[in-house]
């Protein structure tokens, strides 16, 4: 079982046959590959902790994951790679819940809440699925022969049909059918709060591989939070061949050495660069002593206008029960109106994430912009604005005693959390796995899912066994 060291003391002058740089489910990927066919490695991150964007804060009892999280459980390189078993996984109800106004809205109930369940999962939801006035029968009927169709279809089939694919907006309506009240109600929330933006920014051939996930698997809060992923993968690592170390930022990599900002040199047959897009950007490109090099490289990753970003909020509540007739699905905002996307309350998915007899309430801003919502007032302006987009989906009854619960020094918005795709194309390495000589893994350079991070990590690990030959491999 490798353990994470505080920091990088006592590396300087390390000669190891890998090292990765980034902590993230792509760099413990690579790790556990490379480790796994007998190789060293040394992993070092510049956070406090493994994980990446995939961490979990414990403030007053809450577990408070750092933007809104949920575990897929039918990702097949992620399950390879974690032990479900480990993380006492609690599933969301299959499906969501379309918010609404109210027919007859009161102070005590101003919207109305709609169930587009999986009847086929959750056959007791058929009557209220069928009766919601989310869509007619008709999208409803075409939502089953979606699901029919990418059921059929593998999920490396669905991963190859990206280059040529239209987006995901020009899919779900000249494609399948549905009408532009459903897509605007349903498909355009659900997946903005996935991928974090427009659904004619989103490629349809990812967006029809990460529907067959959800349609044939669960989605799940693991019940010690989202970072509990991570933390058990690098848990997992064999200690006798895998170090990591914390709070070691990188200040220069080449195809055999990683500087760290303390002038340290780590010597490796190999060096895996699985950081963050922008953190990798700048290694990537400064770090080569060619400027044609640096400009080919610099091609072939994402610009910075790229990035998308969100912005979770986080309420404490005095009760356990959430107010809403099915508090295990999440909610999404059917409208477009306000600046919530969706909300989901935690603790009624996994208990264990608030005190006893006390509840979370999770409300995602998709974004980059949070900072200006609400007048520009910073913190408190996107506080109130919430707050009366939450009193107008709850009541005011509800949300007046709500209190805002968030982890000290951790930033609400996550910036960069994924690069935008490339409708009709790729996007990110396509298939390359090295740059400039180093290897490269991150879902920012394979597709923006957790599946993609794992899948670049295990495939850059691979390329590294196969240009080394293998250790002593492990049993």
């Amino acid at each position: 079982m490798a353990t994470a060291a505080p920091d990088a003391s006592g590396l300087g002058g390390t000669d190891t046959d890998v090292v990765v740089v980034g902590a993230g489910m792509a760099g413990l990927a690579a790790a556990a590959t490379a480790a796994a066919a007998g190789l060293s490695v040394v992993v070092v991150e510049a956070a406090d902790g493994v994980g990446g964007r995939m961490r979990t804060d414990a403030v007053d009892g809450f577990l408070l994951d750092r933007g809104f999280h949920v575990f897929i459980e039918a990702y097949e390189a992620q399950r390879q790679l974690v032990d479900y078993d480990a993380l006492d996984l609690r599933p969301f109800l299959p499906g969501a819940i379309v918010r609404m106004p109210a027919a007859s809205p009161s102070a005590s109930s101003p919207s109305a809440f709609h169930l587009l369940a999986d009847p086929l999962r959750a056959p007791t939801t058929l009557p209220a699925v069928l009766a919601a006035p989310v869509g007619s029968l008709a999208d409803k009927a075409r939502v089953g022969a979606l699901r029919l169709s990418t059921f059929l279809s593998s999920p490396e089939a669905l991963a190859a049909a990206a280059d040529g694919a239209p987006s995901t907006a020009a899919f779900l309506s000249d494609t399948c059918g549905f009408s532009p009240a459903f897509v605007h109600a349903f498909f355009r929330p659900f997946y903005r709060g996935i991928f974090l933006s427009d659904l004619d920014e989103q490629s349809s051939a990812l967006f029809r591989y990460v529907f067959r996930a959800f349609s044939v698997g669960r989605a799940s809060l693991p019940a010690a939070g989202i970072g509990a992923v991570p933390a058990a993968v690098a848990a997992a690592l064999p200690s006798d061949r895998v170090q990591i170390a914390l709070r070691s930022p990188v200040s220069a990599v080449t195809p055999t050495s990683v500087t760290l900002q303390g002038g340290d040199v780590l010597t490796a047959r190999a060096v895996v660069v699985a950081a963050d897009v922008t953190a990798a950007r700048r290694l990537l490109t400064e770090s080569v002593a060619a400027p044609s090099a640096a400009a080919a490289i610099k091609g072939a990753l994402p610009p910075p206008a790229a990035l998308r970003s969100s912005t979770c909020l986080y309420y404490a509540t005095d009760s356990a029960t959430a107010p809403t007739p099915h508090p295990r699905a999440l909610i999404l905002n059917g409208t477009g109106d306000g600046p919530v996307n969706n909300v989901c309350f935690p603790a009624a998915v996994a208990d264990t994430y608030a005190p006893a007899g006390r509840g979370l309430v999770s409300a995602t801003i998709v974004g980059a912009d949070a900072d200006g919502i609400g007048g520009g007032g910073g913190d408190a302006g996107l506080d109130a604005a919430v707050r009366a987009q939450l009193a107008n989906w709850f009541g005011d009854d509800a949300v007046s005693g709500w209190t805002r619960v968030a982890a000290a020094g951790v930033p609400l918005t996550v910036r960069g959390a994924q690069v935008a795709q490339v409708v009709g194309g790729r996007g990110g390495g396509g298939e390359a796995v090295s740059v400039g000589g180093v290897y490269v893994a991150g879902d920012w350079w394979v597709s923006p899912t957790v599946e993609g991070a794992v899948a670049g990590g295990r495939r850059a690990g691979e390329a590294v066994v196969a240009a080394l030959g293998g250790g002593q491999p492990s049993g």
